[in-house]
């Protein structure tokens, strides 16, 4: 099977004195022209001055991709291909012949066997508010070189520690009224929170 990604062998004879440009062209182009039926094209003549101009504008190594047998439009279509199928290939292949030339521009790969930066284990930041922040601020000072603090002042932790801590806690339970007591302190309902001063059932509407 053909490697579709190598240029045919058969190449322009461009600096040959024997065979122009020109009729290499229309050479190439009858061999497309010769793998279908003759009565299958409308205007046989026109057809291949038509596909001659459309090779013309396309560098010598497309022209003999799409017009060789092996590799071309010809082994391809079973049907007599219309002009923009033959231009749909050209454009094709002088896409991956200048992407492959571009490529070889390249500088070679080069691997690199440095070890990966190292990443600090604490990627879990504990809130002041966190019920854990106790527990993991003990642990940092005694484990330093696995907490850290940033420029804020937060304190970091390993993912782990928060997960144990977390699993120690228990089930979540609904807060007692004396614990909601403790954490909301009482006021005098100014700010539209709770605590709003109740009217007196006996007194009288104000209007």
């Amino acid at each position: 099977m053909a490697n579709l990604y190598s240029p045919p062998s058969i190449v322009s004879p461009t600096s040959s004195e024997q065979e122009t440009r020109e009729e290499w062209i229309t050479r190439r182009a009858r061999m497309i022209f010769s793998a279908y039926r003759r009565d299958d094209f409308a205007d046989p003549d026109s057809f291949l001055i038509q596909v001659s101009m459309v090779l013309a504008t396309y560098p010598d190594q497309v022209v003999s991709f799409v017009s060789d047998p092996l590799t071309g439009i010809q082994s391809r279509s079973k049907f007599p291909p219309v002009l923009a199928e033959i231009k749909e290939l050209c454009d094709d292949r002088r896409a991956i012949t200048e992407r492959l030339r571009h490529y070889a521009t390249l500088p070679p790969f080069q691997p690199s066997y440095a070890p990966a930066p190292r990443v600090h284990p604490a990627n879990v930041k504990v809130p002041l508010t966190a019920p854990q922040h106790a527990t993991m601020r003990a642990l940092a000072e005694q484990l330093p070189e696995l907490a850290r603090v940033d420029a804020n002042g937060e304190l970091w932790v390993p993912l782990q520690w928060m997960e144990r801590a977390r699993s120690s806690l228990g089930a979540w339970k609904p807060f007692t009224r004396e614990e909601l007591e403790g954490i909301y302190a009482t006021h005098d309902g100014r700010n539209g929170h709770a605590n709003l001063p109740q009217p007196d059932p006996g007194a009288e509407p104000t209007p």
